[in-house]
């Protein structure tokens, strides 16, 4: 009966039961080589997974080659042709998984000669990494350039651009103060001049749009030292000048801003006044900062040709950023 339950058993789970007639056999040579082998390969895995497979590299989202104007403001152009007499070129590159320790490592050749080597020792973990090259004595060479990325002695990306005798007729240009804390987009065609916390932008002299302007002021709350608490009492404010000098102000209205993922509250008026036997028409957008500034963008041009040059007001409005 003990044999038949137990054939039972073992045909049911298709392992023979342990009894006094049962030798289990020896592997052969040929299974324990496999056992060994599936033993070093998981010992691999255990101590070379979190180093060589689990952690990610550096990988490069966006890249490009920009110009600068100025040392104290600049004025960037996106584009991959630059005139000899620029300021400076720079190479933004944005990243994912940057790591605080890495070195980066920026090398700058033209036709296939190295002309400028940087470096970058990433103290405090940021995704935007900033290269340039500096002008030289008569300035940049015309010719093709490359500038490479180079993490731990690999290229992880590459920019191609050139210089050229006519440089580059860009549509815009962009205009970045840190003091007054924005990007602004512009006519690559006009220029800018700057006040202490103020910009304005116009187009050259003798040109038709010498005075059609666009204009950026930063001006401080009463909670700063200020004159004025609010939106509101500043539009007053200007008002009543322009009221002074015989013009005329709409009333305003509450417009939308939203800028770098924040609605900020913003406000509208129109005004038309005389200036030296000329009528002018203008809009403004006054805008809360914080609590200690605001903002005051203006476009002013002569009446007559207002409508002509609203479209360059209408490209500051779409692509200024607000730098914190």
């Amino acid at each position: 009966m003990k044999k038949e339950i137990e054939k039972e058993i073992e045909d049911e789970f298709e392992a023979p039961i342990e009894n006094e007639n049962y030798t289990p056999q020896k592997p052969s040579n040929k299974s324990a080589f496999i056992l060994i082998g599936l033993l070093i390969i998981m010992v691999g895995i255990v101590v070379f997974m979190p180093e060589g497979l689990m952690k990610r590299g550096p990988k490069v989202i966006s890249a490009k080659t920009t110009h600068v104007i100025g040392s104290n403001y600049k004025t960037y152009g996106d584009d991959d042709k630059f005139a000899p007499d620029v300021y400076e070129i720079y190479a933004l590159f944005e990243l994912e998984n940057v790591e605080e320790g890495q070195t980066y490592k920026a090398n700058w050749m033209r036709e296939g000669e190295t002309i400028h080597e940087s470096a970058m020792l990433i103290d405090e973990v940021v995704n935007k990494l900033f290269f340039t090259v500096p002008r030289p004595a008569g300035g940049f060479e015309n010719g093709d350039y490359i500038v490479e990325l180079v993490h731990d002695d690999n290229v992880i990306e590459k920019l191609e651009f050139s210089v050229v005798e006519e440089g580059c007729d860009l549509e815009y240009k962009t205009f970045y103060a840190r003091d007054l804390g924005v990007y602004m987009r512009y006519n690559s065609n006009w220029m800018f001049e700057t006040a202490s916390n103020a910009v304005r932008f116009s187009g050259y002299e003798g040109d038709e749009d010498e005075f059609v302007t666009i204009n950026l002021q930063r001006i401080s709350s009463s909670a700063a030292g200020g004159e004025y608490e609010s939106l509101e009492s500043l539009y007053n404010g200007f008002k009543s000048d322009y009221l002074e000098i015989g013009g005329v102000v709409s009333e305003f209205e509450e417009v939308a801003f939203y800028k770098s993922e924040v609605n900020y509250y913003s406000i509208k008026f129109d005004s038309t006044f005389t200036l030296e036997g000329e009528e002018y028409s203008q809009v403004t957008h006054l805008i809360e900062l914080n609590d200690n500034y605001f903002y005051q963008l203006a476009y002013t041009a002569p009446t007559e040709i207002y409508e002509d040059h609203l479209v360059n007001f209408h490209y500051v409005l779409d692509f200024i950023d607000i730098v914190k």
